[in-house]
């Protein structure tokens, strides 16, 4: 293994799909396992260069996660949860989630959610608690059930 080798693999990962600071970390350490001491000052230097070319952002990741999710109709509570996964800090998540937070984009996203899952025609009981197994509110969920307004 050496610091090229480690940086083509952290490309071609890179030039597959957008990756958040901690997910090109743990695929890189994977790769390193063997010899962690010396290499793994070689994955820190690899990320700190990346961000600083503008290659690794995690803000734009979580920005695109939040916006492709809540076109999906996940509530904000589980983009933030997803996004924690993904290894983004609780700062950017924040600011991330901060525009789809509001009442209005919330059942925004429930509507989505509805008309995907075509929950109008299921049993509003069992509509509901699907609704809350995504992380909106019972108003929210209540709200985006009613029959559309003409």
């Amino acid at each position: 293994m050496t610091a090229q080798h480690l940086e083509r693999s952290a490309l071609w990962h890179l030039e597959r799909r957008a990756l958040t600071t901690a997910q090109l970390r743990r695929i890189l350490e994977r790769k390193v396992r063997q010899d962690a001491d010396a290499q793994q000052a070689w994955v820190d230097e690899l990320l700190a260069r990346f961000t600083r070319a503008g290659l690794l952002d995690d803000k734009r990741v979580a920005d695109g996660r939040v916006a492709a999710l809540h076109d999906r109709g996940t509530s904000a509570r589980a983009i933030a949860m997803k996004l924690r996964q993904k290894g983004v800090d609780r700062a950017t998540i924040d600011e991330a989630v901060a525009v789809v937070k509001d009442s209005d984009a919330e059942l925004e996203a429930a509507l989505a959610y509805v008309r995907r899952r075509r929950l109008r025609d299921k049993d509003p009981q069992k509509a509901l608690q699907a609704l809350a197994r995504q992380g909106f509110t019972f108003a929210i969920a209540k709200q985006a059930l009613l029959p559309p307004s003409t």
